[in-house]
């Protein structure tokens, strides 16, 4: 045992300084929610998500899923993701990594077909059924093939 007296911080994901104005960091939204075209309900459902995305998830953030609409209060948000451990944290560091940080984000437009033949061969890799270089010629052939459709 040993007495904590120092508060976990956070930091951006750090780039090469060399090519600075070229870093872009992963990111995007993690929830996708969609209405069904055939539904009989569509104006409650989408009054209901109108209601999770403007604060109704606002619980899960305390397991580290914020709310991203701009109607959320993000100081709510970080209490919520904080909660009792409050303390324990640099809330500034927190504050200017979840909404300061001006670092262009990069969000995926590949097509969902591409994704998936991809994660196929990963899993057939990490299964052991193939080996790395196996699973990049088939990821390649595959892609290949797609791009020809």
């Amino acid at each position: 045992e040993f007495p904590r007296d120092w508060k976990i911080a956070f930091e951006p994901v750090p780039g090469l300084v060399a090519q600075e104005a070229d870093m872009v960091k992963s990111g995007g939204l993690g929830d996708l929610i969609a209405i069904n075209s055939k539904s009989k309900n569509k104006e409650a459902a989408w009054e209901f998500l109108k209601w999770y995305a403007d604060g109704g998830m606002m619980p899960m953030a305390a397991g580290g899923r914020l709310p991203s609409s701009n109607a959320v209060d993000q100081q709510t948000a970080i209490d919520h993701l904080l909660g009792d451990y409050a303390e324990s944290y640099d809330k500034e560091s927190l504050e200017f990594v979840l909404y300061g940080d001006e670092t262009p984000t990069f969000v995926r437009s590949i097509a969902q077909e591409v994704v998936d033949l991809r994660a196929q061969e990963y899993e057939k890799y990490f299964l052991g059924n193939q080996t790395a270089e196996v699973t990049v010629q088939n990821m390649v052939k595959r892609h290949n093939d797609w791009l020809k459709q």
